[in-house]
């Protein structure tokens, strides 16, 4: 298959679904937002003392692991968000070329 065939797959498929594509990516957003959310809660109990410090050091998930775990999620939402954003701004600009 030729790279113009390639690229006009990709773009019908794109277009095809659209609406299924930025669901699962504004999901994603959604989902890792409150889980980084929900770390740096975590985060923040687990070192508000040192005797908690102490006993989430001393489980599986050190804070430093919770620490860590929030800064992933809220990379993956900004990602996930920026894909949609760039998603959403291809689709208008295509609307608009169709349209003229």
């Amino acid at each position: 298959m030729s790279d113009k065939r390639i690229v006009e797959s990709l773009a019908a498929w794109v277009l095809g679904n659209e609406h299924s594509i930025a669901n699962a990516l504004g999901n994603q957003v959604k989902h890792m937002t409150e889980a980084a959310a929900a770390a740096v809660e975590a985060y923040a109990t687990a070192t508000a003392t040192p005797e908690a410090k102490a006993a989430q050091d001393a489980s599986l998930m050190t804070t430093a692991g919770l620490k860590h775990s929030a800064e992933l999620f809220q990379q993956d939402a900004a990602k996930a968000q920026g894909i949609l954003d760039q998603l959403n701004e291809l689709l208008e600009q295509y609307y608009e070329s169709e349209e003229q």
